[in-house]
């Protein structure tokens, strides 16, 4: 299950820290002052610096206070300040901690040091005037949010000492252009880049396992992407609504591909799923307008709802005999849809499956099938074939609905319910049904309905 987002309940928890919590090894220290700042000492012996009352608005952090060497900013440190443009950082200082500069509307260049090991969650969250930072090589982890919605952020380095990058750090960092992973950091997190939309080109290492959440989502610029080898998870709408991605490359090393995981690329031309996948996901190609090559591993086993729909440009597909499962409206709307091939396995045909594809001539359904579902070919105007097995218990609602060319279509004896409306709109079509069955009785109340008797064709 999809987690919530902490958008808006992390940065509020940034907003209620207490003011003098940044230093988790003493917060119950005594404050002291020097100059126009206050610090903590830690149980090390340094200072963490917890207030800065200067006026000026290029601030240096200095090196000591009163002899003790400082190491860690507090939390919260200059949050909210409107004034300060730059900020210099000693290299003794290896901790900058949470909100320690988020809010700093004005501030637009920031000198991180050599030394520096940690950024915490939410560090230059909301820096809107911050254009460009480099992390330096010793930086290790990178906390969540820390550079959530710097709006103006075109350029970042991002040495391959780090082996932490929590999740949302660049979201709606919406003027991001290119950006280098780490070699060392295994995870993109949730929502890593979200709503960058001027995102082109990532580089993604070879160390990268897994791909979370909405990691690339309305990532509007990203027209392709190689992702590496070893790459086992993509997650849930990881790359939903990246309309101008036209090429992405499935490892051979994948085994998980999420819901929604490509929803609305509206420029995808074609995608082949690698062997190890056995689930198509709801939604994962919907809307896919371009879509027209899909190959399909023989491990396939399950295609999940909606998973192909509305993907206009798809002309034919082959379902693996290694299919048995296919959830509701999986190619609805598929309009450019000609031909399918359905797998043995199959035993039911849900609701809505095959709905408003318009160019689909004909069909067979597998002799294993029991069940069609409401609206399964609804529309499918230029339907004129299907054969239906023997052993077919039930017909769902609006089966058959607005199927203008469909002219005959035999209904087996095994048939034991027919939904509402299953056949309603299909001007041209004449019934076969079998004598005393179910669809006789079904027939003799429906009046507008034509129909002839097998033993009379």
């Amino acid at each position: 299950m999809k987690r919530t987002r902490f958008v808006v309940g992390a940065l509020l928890l940034i907003v209620c820290l207490l003011a003098t919590m940044g230093c988790a090894l003493a917060q119950e220290a005594q404050e002291y002052k020097s100059g126009y700042f206050k610090y903590i000492l830690l149980e090390d012996g340094t200072a963490c610096i917890t207030n800065c009352s200067g006026p000026s608005m290029e601030l240096v952090i200095p090196a000591e206070l009163d002899g003790y060497k400082v190491t860690q900013l507090a939390d919260k440190l200059l949050y909210g300040n409107r004034f300060v443009t730059a900020v210099t950082l000693p290299e003794t200082v290896t901790t900058i901690g949470e909100g320690a500069f988020a809010y700093c509307a004005s501030l637009a260049d920031v000198t991180l040091p050599e030394g520096l090991v940690e950024l915490k969650t939410g560090a230059f969250a909301w820096c809107n005037a911050l254009e460009e930072i480099a992390l330096p090589a010793t930086v290790t982890t990178v906390g969540d949010l820390c550079f959530y919605a710097c709006e103006h952020l075109t350029d970042i380095v991002l040495p391959d000492s780090i082996t932490f990058i929590g999740e949302q750090t660049f979201e709606y960092c919406t003027r991001l252009e290119t950006l280098k992973w780490p070699d060392g950091v295994p995870v993109v997190g949730e929502s890593m880049f979200g709503k960058c939309r001027a995102l082109r080109f990532v580089t993604l290492p070879e160390g990268v396992t897994e791909i979370g959440e909405s990691a690339f989502e309305e990532c509007e610029a990203l027209e392709s992407i190689v992702l590496p080898e070893g790459l086992t998870t993509i997650g849930e709408s990881a790359f939903e609504s990246c309309p101008a991605l036209k090429s992405v490359t499935l490892p051979q090393s994948l085994t998980a591909l999420g819901k929604k995981s490509f929803m609305n690329c509206a420029a995808l031309e074609a995608i082949e799923i690698p062997p190890q996948i056995q689930v198509i996901e709801d939604r994962t190609f919907s809307m896919c307008s371009s879509l027209a090559e899909v190959i399909l591993p023989d491990s396939l086993t399950m295609v999940g709802s909606d998973a192909f729909g509305a993907c206009y440009s798809l002309e034919s597909i082959t379902l693996p005999d290694s299919v048995f499962a296919m959830g509701d409206g999986a190619f609805i709307g598929c309009v450019q849809l000609k031909e399918i091939r359905l797998p043995a396995q199959l035993t039911q045909i849900g609701n809505f499956m095959f709905a408003q594809c318009e160019a689909l001539e004909s069909i067979v359904i597998p002799a294993n099938v029991k069940k069609l579902g409401d609206d399964v070919f609804a529309s499918c105007r230029a339907l004129t074939s299907v054969a239906l097995p023997d052993g077919l218990e039930s017909i769902g609602k609006r089966a058959f609905q607005s199927c203008s060319a469909l002219e005959t279509l035999e209904i087996p004896a095994s048939v034991t319910q027919i939904g509402g409306r299953a056949f309603e709109l299909a001007f041209n079509l004449e019934l076969i049904v079998t004598r005393d069955s179910y669809a006789d009785a079904y027939v003799q109340d429906q009046p507008r309905l034509k129909y002839t008797y097998a033993d009379e064709k």
